[in-house]
């Protein structure tokens, strides 16, 4: 029996190393899957984070990343699938039209160019692509030139055969590993830039300071021609205000601060005149949008151009649209009180303007443009008419009708009739009671 026990016991402890063996395998597998994404993780810290350097070398062994290197710079390749890029973009990119696809073309296309060279690590990250540069000694004084044609190369493979629409941001160097956040921030200066010259470009952050640029204004002239534009004009006047202020900053060199306070004051006055016309921008331009975010997510200059075009036609369209809506209202309103006070000798246009607050001039180019008549016609309009249903309903004189309709002088009466209908009062009152025993 004692026998049989200790068999017991050896099994179940065999059976427990057994069970022990196979979680520990399993968590070996789970760590060795998710070592890419630990790698990354750690790698994208290190862009973003100040770590000691004792932390980055024991992070370094655990996801087994070599870092060891004289000198590092970061790179960072944006994407900017706009519409025209998706239009040219290759077969098989076509067909997702997803950014991730996009994104995983692009990564592969780097990562080839920078193993090729030796360079370092290439990594996804915020979609875009990161690149760490790391002198590892081996190409020794000519490293920079060598990262510098493998960043050329790049961008051509991703532009000539991708047809992406892309812009590469390069920080300075900098000689401890745990500096290198310094390098991603510059990259991201750098690809601002891309507003100033363009994108599918290759920017250092150290060419981009220059104290030379000249001096940038939005001066009123221009703000009142876009206003102008937009309240009034035409597609053509639209394009013409644009045109001039977007000109100015291809022909001269600016600083890329200015430009920006520029196109601010731009997209200002634009939301000032949509607000001013009462026009709903949350139905113009989307619930989530807003303007002077979206501004620096367009590649460059032409796109920014073509994007404020966009959006002034756009709204010129919903102001011009609520303003036949309020022109019609107006008429309606003022039709209607013509037809309640037209017996009123004194009816005027002035009394009219009174009544719905608007000056005469305005109300006049409103009216003319609706009805086709000056108001004048209109209301002479509509007491000629009164007048016929009087010559046929009624044996009134025409000195009584004169008074009926706001005309006080019976004469005049006549002579506005005969001008309008090509008869005189008596013959249109002789000529309906001859219809009239005709057909009894």
């Amino acid at each position: 029996m004692l026998l049989v026990d200790e068999e017991s016991d050896i099994a179940k402890e065999m059976k427990k190393n057994v069970e022990h063996s196979e979680y520990f395998r399993i968590l070996q597998d789970h760590y060795r899957t998710s070592m890419p994404v630990l790698q990354e993780s750690f790698l994208a810290s290190l862009l973003t984070r100040k770590l000691t350097s004792q932390q980055i070398e024991e992070k370094s062994m655990n996801y087994d990343i070599q870092l060891r290197g004289s000198q590092y710079v970061v790179a960072l390749i944006a994407l900017y699938p706009t519409e025209e890029a998706k239009e040219y973009s290759s077969s098989l990119l076509r067909q997702s039209r997803g950014v991730d696809c996009m994104i995983q073309a692009v990564l592969n296309r780097t990562r080839e160019v920078w193993d090729i060279n030796s360079l370092g690590k290439v990594f996804i990250y915020q979609e875009s692509i990161a690149l760490l540069a790391i002198d590892n000694g081996q190409h020794k004084e000519h490293w920079f030139s060598i990262m510098q044609a493998a960043l050329s190369d790049v961008l051509e493979q991703i532009v000539q055969d991708l047809k992406l629409n892309v812009t590469i941001g390069v920080g300075s160097r900098v000689l401890d590993i745990a500096d290198v956040h310094h390098s991603y921030q510059e990259t991201l200066i750098a690809l601002d830039y891309r507003l100033v010259m363009g994108s599918k470009k290759v920017i250092y952050f150290h060419n981009i300071e220059d104290d030379e640029s000249e001096q940038l204004r939005f001066d009123e002239l221009k703000g009142q021609a876009l206003r102008n534009s937009l309240k009034m004009g035409t597609a053509e006047e639209i394009s013409e205000a644009v045109d001039t202020i977007f000109d100015e900053l291809f022909e001269s060199k600016f600083a890329l601060q200015d430009i920006q306070i520029y196109l601010f004051e731009v997209l200002t006055l634009i939301l000032r005149t949509a607000k001013e016309a009462d026009i709903d921008l949350d139905g113009l331009l989307g619930t989530s949008i807003q303007l002077h975010a979206e501004m620096y997510r367009l590649p460059g200059l032409r796109e920014a151009k073509r994007w404020v075009f966009d959006i002034c036609i756009e709204m010129m369209r919903k102001i011009s649209s609520q303003r036949k809506h309020v022109y019609k209202d107006i008429v309606e309103e003022a039709i209607q009180y013509t037809k309640d006070h037209f017996m009123n000798p004194a009816l005027s246009i002035q009394e009219v303007c009174s009544f719905l607050h608007i000056s005469t001039g305005y109300f006049s180019r409103v009216f003319k443009k609706e009805v086709k008549l000056t108001y004048g016609q209109y209301v002479m309009h509509i007491r000629i008419e009164a007048v016929k249903q009087m010559l046929r309903l009624t044996e009134l004189k025409a000195s009584e009708i004169a008074d009926r309709v706001g005309i006080t002088d019976p004469k005049y009466l006549g002579f506005c009739f005969k001008k309008h209908v090509g008869i005189s009062l008596t013959e249109y009152r002789s000529r309906i009671t001859e219809s009239l025993v005709k057909y009894e």
